[in-house]
């Protein structure tokens, strides 16, 4: 059982019995993660308001994919619990229907033309092969996904698979915008590319790219992702104005690449 449903099965559980085991109408419900073995955990519901003890336990296996087959509307849902548990506290957390609403308009859009994707590329193709130009692209998608709070051996990963599923004519914009990247706009700039990955890449693309990472990472850094388009972006621009070294670093590699002279 994968978190999803675990979730799933709580809910239902604890809104069938709260009623007539405690005899009032069921409030707010809070889930909590234990761990009980190296991958194995539950999902413990408890009843928020009345400090009930655990009216559910939903066992699930952490490293399972990511779930799979679900609607649109379930879809949502799952990343709508993600979200409370990711921004669980903070004063500053963006707004859920605002995230929501981020989501769905990437699972609305299409599929690109094929003709305008470039062949499928061996991501295990050492480092020196390729193109500075290429290098450079996603070690900037790399930046913007630190920024987001994730682990820079896991956002080169998920940078890489992003980059080349872009359209090729999109690979193309991303690199006009790398160009112009200077020490005095690298955020706003950074901001503009990560806009560009969100703009161009179907949710299955997304979900695909995240999904190097374990399911439960790839769903958290997925909403993260997301969450850099709420409210305009002000939030990640001021993160990333944060990464001094990492951006002095982005703007010499420009410097020394002649596609971008």
């Amino acid at each position: 059982m994968n978190l999803y449903k675990a979730l799933g099965v709580c809910t239902v559980a604890t809104l069938a019995t709260l009623p007539s085991t405690l005899g009032f109408v069921p409030t707010p419900v809070s889930f909590g993660l234990d761990s009980t073995t190296k991958n194995g955990f539950v999902a413990v519901a408890t009843d928020r308001a009345f400090m009930a003890k655990p009216l559910c336990i939903a066992k699930f296996i952490r490293n399972e994919a990511f779930p799979e087959g679900m609607s649109p509307e379930e879809e949502l849902d799952y990343f709508r619990q993600a979200k409370d548990e990711l921004f669980a506290d903070q004063d500053d957390a963006p707004d859920t229907n605002e995230i929501m609403q981020i989501m769905a308009v990437s699972q609305s859009r299409t599929e690109p033309d094929p003709k305008d994707m470039d062949d499928v590329v061996d991501y295990e193709v050492g480092i020196a092969s390729i193109p500075c130009e290429v290098e450079i692209a996603i070690d900037a998608i790399a930046l913007g996904l630190e920024a987001t709070g994730l682990p820079g051996g896991g956002a080169k990963k998920v940078s890489t698979k992003m980059y080349y599923k872009l359209p090729r004519s999109k690979k193309q914009d991303l690199a006009r915008i790398i160009a112009e990247i200077n020490a005095q706009n690298a955020a706003n700039k950074m901001y503009e590319v990560m806009q560009l990955i969100y703009e161009s890449l179907t949710m299955n693309a997304l979900k695909d790219s995240f999904s190097e990472l374990e399911w439960w990472d790839a769903g958290l850094f997925l909403l993260s992702f997301t969450a850099i388009f709420a409210s305009g972006g002000t939030a990640f621009v001021i993160k990333v104005a944060l990464l001094t070294n990492s951006i002095a670093s982005l703007i010499y590699k420009i410097s020394t690449c002649d596609a971008f002279s």
